[in-house]
């Protein structure tokens, strides 16, 4: 949007006016029909200045019209920014359409201390609680927005694949510690055998975080 030299002056004496200054004489050349209200002194507004900024707010808010049908027009055919049309956020929690995320802290929790919930927010229901993965909780917001119910295979494959990893890694953690008691007691055998059963878990556990994030890329 530009401005001409005669918007420019008007916004200028304006301000002027506000501050109640003394207006700064036009540089430009004034039209016969307002040769007298051009001489309207300091407090004064002139219709010259009244046209001018009349004319730089409606093509202000003409603009500003213009992005907001764009974005609404974008918001229907991009989930993305339909989704950030909804999307407001507060110390512990963000909220998306009719979802909230909220986030959780359990120091005492073998795994996953930090870990989030998915709750409806004209209920108060939660559909889903300690997910130790953010894109599990988030794809699962937006699938649920975007109409599937909890129930519908993708989100049952999203949950199940959250849970899988969850439960491996918990299983990795507790043979990790098998394992390095097997050492400190000197059983060489068993130190071996839960350290084989330690990154069997773990991989297990990255393949259905994997799983997740594919689910999750996928949405």
């Amino acid at each position: 949007m530009s401005v001409t030299p005669e918007e420019r002056e008007a916004m200028s004496r304006l301000l002027s006016i506000v501050n109640g200054e003394k207006p700064s004489a036009s540089a430009s050349k004034p039209h016969a029909a307002l040769m007298e209200t051009e001489l309207a002194g300091a407090g004064q507004v002139t219709s010259a200045d009244v046209k001018a900024m009349s004319e730089v707010l409606q093509r202000l808010n003409k603009a500003i019209g213009d992005v907001s049908n764009e974005m609404l027009t974008e918001s229907m055919h991009n989930q993305e920014v339909a989704e950030a049309l909804v999307t407001t956020s507060s110390e512990g929690s963000v909220k998306i359409g009719r979802y909230e995320i909220r986030v959780n802290l359990d120091e005492s929790r073998l795994v996953n201390k930090q870990n989030y919930s998915v709750v409806n927010k004209l209920t108060g229901e939660t559909l889903a609680n300690e997910l130790g993965l953010y894109e599990a909780a988030h794809g699962l917001v937006k699938l649920l927005n975007s109409g599937q119910y909890i129930n519908s295979p993708i989100i049952r494959d999203l949950l199940e694949a959250e849970a899988a990893y969850t439960s491996h890694k918990m299983d990795a953690l507790r043979f990790k510690r098998r394992s390095k008691k097997s050492l400190q007691e000197g059983n060489q055998v068993t130190h071996e055998l839960y350290e084989t059963r330690r990154v069997d878990a773990m991989d297990k556990a990255m393949q259905n975080k994997a799983r997740v994030k594919k689910i999750y890329a996928s949405i």
